[in-house]
């Protein structure tokens, strides 16, 4: 027991050291979970259940091991980038709800995933904890509009470009001001860009096309809130009239496609009928002579 004491002794201090205040709150509330409940401290201990327990029914503090959990990920984070699985938890953590839907694939599969919804990717490349990042969460991220939009005509992917995808391909779009907002127009091909000089292939045989941007113009500088939602909203607009134009396309060249495999039908019959006719003829005479 000398021992175990010792050594819960001695991680605490390691603990307290690591992690501070923080860690001095929950290793007290660690003692406290340890030492006996004495006559005068008013706590209800029902039968088979402990004093530790039922004190801890109207609440559950934050244990130790809990605590350094969440500091080894903040940790990992800041020093390797937050992943796409966990941008909707590092999001929540910062400035609670409402939490706009952030996939969790990778930059490709999002990019099918949005193509195969009928949906435009929103591509929100994030660097640090500047006030610029909070004004932008939760003035742009976290308004009605924005999230109304997002569940009609977006799919939302957050990259930090401390990792390695990301940051090629904020290179590739000539992102250097961070946080910054790309509308792309998910693509079957690189041929079915509609004539734009430019298409984003990531990764190989991938591709989307850039639509609108939304940057800092210098370190450190924010953006506006008023000019995001009425470029997407605008953008969106001149989405639906391009679905609209290519399903009218669609529907012509389905039309022509179906009226050529109509004369050529006939053809074949009228061809087949001239040839039954002959067929019957050339009996004939051989049976006349």
């Amino acid at each position: 027991r000398e021992a175990e004491a010792q050594g819960g002794g001695l991680l605490d201090r390691l603990f307290r050291a690591s992690f501070g205040a923080s860690a001095e709150a929950a290793a007290t509330t660690a003692a406290s979970d340890r030492r006996p409940a004495a006559a005068g401290d008013g706590i209800d201990a029902s039968p088979g259940m402990s004093p530790t327990s039922t004190a801890r029914r109207g609440s559950q503090p934050e244990s130790w091991m809990d605590l350094l959990g969440r500091k080894v990920c903040e940790l990992g984070q800041a020093v390797m980038g937050i992943a796409p699985e966990d941008f909707e938890f590092w999001f929540s953590a910062r400035f609670g709800e409402p939490v706009p839907p952030i996939s969790k694939l990778s930059f490709g599969d999002a990019s099918k995933q949005a193509l195969g919804e009928g949906k435009m990717l929103l591509m929100w490349f994030h660097q640090d904890e500047s006030e610029a990042t909070k004004r932008f969460c939760t003035e742009v991220l976290q308004s009605s509009l924005f999230l109304e939009l997002m569940s009609s005509s977006f799919l939302l992917w957050a990259g930090d470009v401390s990792r390695f995808e990301p940051a090629q391909i904020a290179r590739i779009l000539g992102c250097a001001q961070f946080p910054a907002l790309i509308v792309a127009q998910p693509l079957r091909s690189e041929f079915d860009n509609f004539g734009a000089q430019f298409a984003l292939e990531w990764p190989l045989g991938n591709f989307a096309q850039p639509l609108l941007r939304f940057a800092p113009q210098e370190p450190g500088g924010g953006l506006s809130a008023d000019a995001i939602i009425a470029g997407l909203t605008g953008v969106v607009e001149d989405h639906q009239d391009s679905v609209r134009q290519r399903e009218a396309e669609a529907a012509r060249r389905a039309s022509h496609l179906a009226e050529e495999r109509r004369l050529r039908e006939e053809q074949d019959r009228e061809y087949e009928e001239a040839l039954l006719a002959d067929q019957l003829a050339a009996a004939a005479r051989q049976e006349d002579a």
